[in-house]
């Protein structure tokens, strides 16, 4: 029983085995009620692949690397569930309807087949403007005027 329980800790850290990768945003998700502020932080919750520094001298491995957030006028390689973005373009005026995907890969920058493993592959558009009731980026917490 104690080997059992030693195991299940050890492998508490592991991707569960056997499940196929996904990727899948936690923020921003895919809305056009909520509008975004041009800065703000990307999540995403990955199952059954562990992100890993990258490191040039690593083999491919299957199940374990990092993603790739890509836009327009973006391209990010991240090895984290999340990471700080600040959109350039001017979205002072009305909102404007963005699209961001996340894309899990290997070692050596090469994606997921997604014929293969469509879930590896996700996609968020969205609204972004620059206003005083756009979410993401902490204005409630600036704001001290009263």
């Amino acid at each position: 029983m104690l080997l059992g329980s030693l195991l299940w800790m050890m492998l508490g850290c592991q991707p569960p085995p056997g499940g196929e990768p996904s990727v899948t945003f936690v923020f921003p998700q895919s809305r056009d009620d909520i509008v975004v502020c041009p800065q703000f932080v990307v999540s995403v919750d990955i199952d059954n692949f562990s992100v890993v520094d990258v490191d040039p001298a690593l083999e491919d491995e299957a199940g374990e690397g990092h993603w790739h957030l890509a836009g327009d006028g973006i391209y990010e390689v991240v090895t984290d569930s999340f990471i700080e973005l600040d959109l350039q373009g001017d979205f002072s005026t009305d909102p404007v309807l963005t699209s961001i995907t996340a894309h899990l890969a290997f070692h050596n920058h090469n994606e997921l087949n997604t014929a293969e493993f469509p879930d590896a592959l996700a996609t968020a558009e969205f609204l972004v403007a620059d206003t005083t009731d756009c979410v993401g980026d902490g204005r409630a917490e600036d704001d001290t005027s009263e």
